[in-house]
C-alpha cells in the first residue's frame, strides 16, 4: 500500500468537502470499494463508513485520489476524528495510502483510523505514518440452524418481544445511549442512523428483539439484535 520516501509521488489530493461531488462519483466510490473487497477479503470501510457515503452526511469529510480522472483512493473522517480508507489494488505501492494518511492528518485533530482485517499493507502503512494501534474491535459468531432462531423466553420481571418498525425507534435509540454511553461509535447512534440500517437488505425487525416491562411495552430494559448471513457453499 506505501511506497518508499523516494517513490514518485501521483497526483496530489483530489478533493477535500462535505460530500461526494466534482469529478468523483459516489457510485466510483461504491465501485472502488468493491474491488478492494474482492481482493482483500474484507470490506475496505464500516457500514457506518458506507452508509455516511450513501446518504452523504455534513459530519463527514471524503477525500480522494484519482490521477489522470480514474479515482485510485478514497478516505472519508467524521466531526470525531473517526476515518477509514483504502487503495484500489491495482493502484498500490505508489504511496497513495500515505497520502491519503498525511491529508487525514491535516484534516482532523486528534485522528483515528480503522485498518479492517489488520492486514499486512495496513500495518506497514501504520509504521510510516507514525500510527500506532489503540482499539481493536473483534467480531465473533456463532452457527445456529435456523429452527434455533427465534424470541428468546423472557426472563422473570420482564417480557420480549420483536422490534416494530415505526413505533420503537425512539425508544430503542435511548436504550442504547444509555448502554453504551461510553462507546465512542455505537453511543452516537441516532434514529436516522437507526432508520438507514432498517433499509438495509440485513435488517429484519423479527430478528432485533426488545426486553421491557411486563404490560409496558415501550420501557425498554435490553435489546439482542441478530444478523444473520448465509455461508457459501
Amino acid at each position: 500500500m506505501t511506497a518508499p520516501d523516494n517513490a514518485s509521488q501521483p497526483t496530489s489530493i483530489g478533493a477535500v468537502s462535505t460530500g461526494i461531488d466534482g469529478p468523483v462519483r459516489t457510485t466510483d466510490v461504491i465501485d472502488l470499494l468493491e474491488a478492494v473487497e474482492r481482493i482483500d477479503g474484507v470490506a475496505a470501510v464500516s457500514e457506518q463508513g458506507l452508509l455516511a457515503l450513501e446518504h452523504d452526511r455534513e459530519s463527514v469529510r471524503h477525500l480522494w485520489l484519482a490521477p489522470e480522472g480514474q479515482l485510485a483512493g478514497y478516505a472519508q473522517v467524521d466531526d470525531t476524528g473517526s476515518a477509514e480508507l483504502c487503495v484500489h489494488p491495482a493502484q498500490r505501492n505508489r504511496g497513495m495510502g500515505r497520502q491519503l494518511v498525511e491529508a487525514l492528518q491535516r484534516t482532523a485533530d486528534p485522528l483515528t483510523i480503522w485498518a479492517h482485517g489488520d492486514l499486512p499493507a495496513a500495518q506497514a502503512l501504520a509504521r510510516v505514518t507514525g500510527l500506532r494501534k489503540t482499539r481493536e474491535l473483534l467480531q465473533m459468531a456463532y452457527e445456529l440452524p435456523p429452527a434455533a432462531i427465534r424470541v428468546p423466553e423472557a426472563p422473570v420481571g420482564a417480557a420480549v418481544r420483536p422490534f416494530r418498525p415505526g413505533k420503537d425507534e425512539e425508544a430503542w435509540v435511548a436504550l442504547n445511549s444509555k448502554a453504551f454511553v461510553d462507546h465512542p461509535e455505537q453511543g452516537r447512534m441516532t434514529v436516522t442512523d437507526l432508520e438507514q440500517r432498517q433499509a438495509t437488505s440485513w435488517f429484519d425487525p423479527s430478528l432485533l428483539w426488545l426486553a421491557h416491562l411486563p404490560e409496558e411495552p415501550q420501557s425498554l430494559l435490553a435489546c439482542c439484535p441478530v444478523r444473520t448471513t448465509v455461508r457459501s457453499t
